[in-house]
């Protein structure tokens, strides 16, 4: 299936809903959407704008995620967690998951996608206040890893389930230019990949 998501305003809503309508059989396997606008950026850390989020958490998934319905917290492609020391949360990690572009999932992408953020500024990284807490990511195994923290976090879970807390490919990051500069490849394990973005009109995306 393929995701079509659509910069429209004012009587634009209106001409997408007709094509909702009245499209032909071979669009069934399209859902286009209208937004009145579509991010900068495709990376999660760099841009939390409500348009921006929505993307992410279709383009990339988090190590814990929060049940809206419930408030409780879930593994996603953390498979559990313990809190062995007041700051050091081990966590296992999900087997047998891979990237968008074919890579595999495992501790070395968690150790590079928080390290990318705390080893930068805000400058470079609007949720860089957000992910400061995290001091350091040590690896015991490809799927086991320690979130060591500068204090203990009572709100650990609720910060790794966060904005900006998808997990991305490493090396990943560099090509995700602002657009306009020709190179954009966000690279997660989410339920769609992209496949195109033109800022001006759409983006499109790909179930996996």
């Amino acid at each position: 299936m393929k995701l079509v998501i659509k910069r429209v305003t004012g009587l634009g809503l209106v001409a997408l809903a007709v094509l909702l309508l009245f499209g032909n059989a071979q669009a069934q396997k399209t859902l286009t959407i209208g937004m009145n606008e579509l991010p900068s950026l495709l990376d999660p850390p760099r841009d939390w704008a409500i348009a921006a989020t929505w993307i992410h958490m279709n383009l990339f998934d988090c190590l814990v995620w929060r049940n809206r319905a419930t408030a409780d917290f879930e593994p996603w492609l953390a498979t559990s967690w313990k809190n062995i020391d007041p700051t050091t949360w081990r966590m296992q990690l999900r087997e047998g998951v891979t990237f968008h572009n074919g890579e595999e999932f495992n501790a070395d992408a968690v150790k590079w996608t928080y390290q990318r953020i705390t080893n930068a500024s805000r400058a470079e990284f609007i949720t860089f206040g957000q992910w400061a807490f995290i001091t350091d990511v040590v690896i015991h195994g490809p799927y086991e890893v320690d979130i060591i923290t500068d204090k203990p976090q009572p709100a650990f879970l609720s910060k790794m389930a966060g904005t900006g807390c998808g997990i991305q490919a490493p090396g990943a990051g560099p090509a995700m230019t602002p657009v306009g500069d020709g190179d954009y490849h966000p690279v997660g394990t989410g339920p769609y990949s992209l496949v195109s973005y033109d800022q001006d009109d759409n983006l499109v995306l790909a179930a996996n």
